[in-house]
């Protein structure tokens, strides 16, 4: 019996160190591509207010110049606060900001935010919005939309000119005995490079990416981040592939 025992000890201890070692290679793995995320547009930041400064006296050339660095300014911010919500969520410290949210207003700000990028790369935007019964629900407005943009930034990304992005947000009947409780469902698809069945549930993950050998462009670590967000409004997000080169992400908050 003692030697039973210490046999399933030991395939415990082996599991545990095999999960530790996949974790740290997937730490390492991150860490040289966020390297590479961090200092590609910081060197374009620099390239580009190095160029403004060399053409001053030429006006239109420096604001284009300026636009760029503050588009690549911009990317660099989200990939920071990226780290640092990883890393409040590693330690603990994640917490949600519950506040009155209108979800016709969040609709009509994110087809603002992603028009411009759908039509600078020829893609069919389709926003529907269903019944919303509620003016305002509970939740962490700057969160929601921290899921919201990252599903859409995504689909955008990944889906060549000529491809189609839908969008849709409704309400729906909460279970009976959940009082003053409403399910919020948001929908992307698009038809971009899909996503194979055996990485659909681990693109979630924290530090994982679909194709390792890529060092930019990955899944990174927004879709983790949105998992834990869901999770913290009682919900869940998942991927399904209807069909290939077809991607539909669904999140679900309560």
């Amino acid at each position: 019996i003692d030697g039973f025992h210490l046999r399933k000890i030991n395939i415990r201890l082996r599991e545990a160190a095999q999960a530790a070692d996949e974790a740290n290679q997937a730490k390492t793995r991150f860490l040289a591509a966020m390297s590479h995320d961090i200092r590609t547009p910081m060197n374009a930041v620099l390239g580009m207010t190095s160029l403004a400064k060399k053409n001053a006296s030429n006006t239109g050339y420096v604001i284009q110049c300026l636009d760029k660095a503050q588009s690549e300014g911009k990317q660099l911010l989200t990939l920071i606060n990226d780290v640092l919500d990883i890393s409040k969520i590693e330690s603990g410290q994640f917490t949600l900001v519950a506040s009155d949210v209108s979800l016709e207003q969040i609709v009509v700000d994110l087809e603002e935010i992603i028009s411009p990028q759908t039509t600078q790369r020829e893609l069919a935007l389709t926003f529907k919005t269903g019944p919303l019964p509620h003016p305002y629900v509970r939740a962490d407005e700057m969160r929601l939309n921290q899921i919201y943009l990252n599903l859409l930034s995504n689909a955008v990304k990944y889906t060549k000119p000529g491809g189609s992005v839908k969008v849709s947000l409704f309400e729906e009947p909460a279970p009976n005995t959940e009082a003053n409780t409403t399910l919020v469902t948001f929908v992307v698809s698009d038809t971009g490079i899909g996503i194979p069945a055996e990485h659909q549930q681990s693109i979630f993950d924290r530090f994982y990416r679909a194709d390792p050998a890529r060092t930019a462009g990955g899944f990174g670590i927004g879709l983790s981040i949105a998992r834990s967000i869901a999770e913290g409004h009682h919900g869940f997000i998942r991927a399904q592939c209807p069909q290939p080169g077809e991607i539909v992400f669904t999140a679900q908050l309560r």
